[in-house]
């Protein structure tokens, strides 16, 4: 009896000393309660070109996400400020009341520079108080004579 209580010992020492090199290599016990991963963030969806007028920009400041460079100077005309980091850019709108930046990055990592798009902007006001984004978009949108 003592001789069977001492291989289990042993057996369950050999498990736990293979439970660290099991969790280092990504091995995982499938438990049907446990929650399945989250996928990978996607890429932002490009919308489409209609959807960019000046009206629907003013109206949903959203719809700059996606946007290539040339869709963006359409709209709001050449930058104040432009920063290039690697393949990333950082074009700067500046109207009296506000200042808009758009993030722009290539859609794929090997992607030429000429495809990067709008995946993030900010707006700050220039004022005391706040203003939003919609606001900052239509005073930026008003200074361009062919977005009116």
């Amino acid at each position: 009896m003592r001789l069977a209580g001492a291989a289990n010992a042993a057996r369950a020492c050999a498990l736990l000393a293979a439970l660290p090199v099991a969790a280092c290599s990504g091995w995982q016990l499938p438990f049907p309660s446990q929650p399945a991963a989250a996928a990978p963030p996607s890429e932002p969806k490009v919308q489409a070109a209609g959807l960019r007028t000046p009206a629907a920009v003013r109206a949903n400041p959203n719809r700059l996400i996606g946007a290539d460079r040339a869709e963006v100077s359409g709209l709001l005309g050449q930058p104040g400020f432009v920063r290039r980091d690697r393949t990333a850019q950082m074009w700067r709108y500046i109207a009296d009341s506000c200042v808009l930046d758009l993030y722009m990055y290539p859609i794929a990592a090997d992607s030429p520079d000429a495809t990067a798009r709008v995946r993030h902007y900010d707006v700050r006001s220039r004022n005391p108080g706040s203003i939003t984004s919609q606001a900052c978009v239509a005073a930026l949108l008003a200074r361009v004579p062919s977005a009116s």
